[in-house]
């Protein structure tokens, strides 16, 4: 299934028509079995992107595609679901619960490789994970055109923040969904990290509506399905100080990043906590 309405490729890569497939099972309620296409393999069949007028965001509904996921299970042993890119919108951290497993293909290791390079480098330097906190929510509430932008908005505030108070070496990636990172040098951390907490807890409260500003909160329901109390979304930001020798590997410098992003997390106000391999852990903002 070809559920990327943006640019979707299946058809190209199969050399099959486009039209009649996804985006008019949505639009138009046309049934699986009507737009369901014959491939050289005989055991495989596709459904494409479909053709239309309106844009993506309009059309795309992750609620209704696992519907259709549900009832073709009763005609295939697997169905592989094909996705926007996770880095610039949110279709895909809608639709991944609707399937049973989800398979990232990113652009072979491009932030590995960035802190493999640092790690071999002799010098010191700071890696932190950036971490949008009740965005699901948000998602849920307001719906995902207002989410992309959201993780557009914090992706240009992180950039801004270290291109102000960084250096020309520093690293920005966008790892997925609402998942970013950065390499910094050490001396620089606090200074980025103060910049883009500013900024994101003056600029994001814009998204909401008045009366949820004022309010402090939306109701949403949480991964269990109850509703209850979501605050207006902040920032976590875990920084590890990695000095020469401290790390050998790519997998264990991101290891001490998810301890320290975990402590973060757990604080209900934007804030940057920062630490080393030993812990001696520190709130910075």
């Amino acid at each position: 299934m070809d559920c990327d309405l943006r640019r979707p490729t299946i058809h190209k890569l199969l050399a099959l028509p486009r039209a009649n497939g996804m985006a008019e099972m949505l639009l138009e309620g046309i049934p699986a079995a009507s737009v369901t296409k014959k491939t050289p393999l005989e055991t495989l069949d596709v459904i494409t992107a479909g053709r239309m007028d309106a844009h993506p965001e309009e059309v795309f509904d992750a609620g209704a595609i696992g519907t259709i996921l549900t009832d073709l299970k009763f005609y295939y042993d697997m169905i592989l679901v094909d996705s926007p890119p996770v880095i610039p919108v949110s279709d895909p951290m809608l639709l991944a619960p609707e399937v049973d497993g989800v398979l990232l293909v990113i652009k072979a290791g491009v932030t590995q490789r960035e802190i493999t390079r640092r790690l071999g480098g002799g010098r010191p330097f700071c890696l932190c994970y950036l971490d949008l906190d009740n965005l699901k929510a948000f998602n849920d509430y307001y719906g995902y055109a207002k989410a992309d932008g959201v993780i557009s908005q914090t992706g240009d505030l992180i950039r801004k923040a270290v291109e102000k108070h960084g250096n020309d070496d520093d690293f920005v990636g966008h790892i997925a969904g609402d998942d970013f990172v950065l390499v910094t040098r050490p001396a620089n951390i606090e200074r980025i990290g103060d910049e883009i907490i500013v900024n994101f807890d003056s600029l994001i409260p814009l998204y909401y509506q008045q009366e949820d500003q004022e309010r402090g909160y939306i109701e949403a329901e949480d991964r269990f399905g109850q509703m209850r109390r979501f605050g207006i979304m902040t920032i976590s930001l875990a920084a590890v100080h990695a000095e020469p020798g401290t790390f050998h590997t790519h997998g264990e410098i991101a290891a001490r990043a998810a301890e320290l992003k975990k402590q973060a997390k757990a604080i209900e106000t934007s804030i940057l906590v920062q630490g080393g391999a030993q812990r001696e852990d520190s709130p910075g903002s």
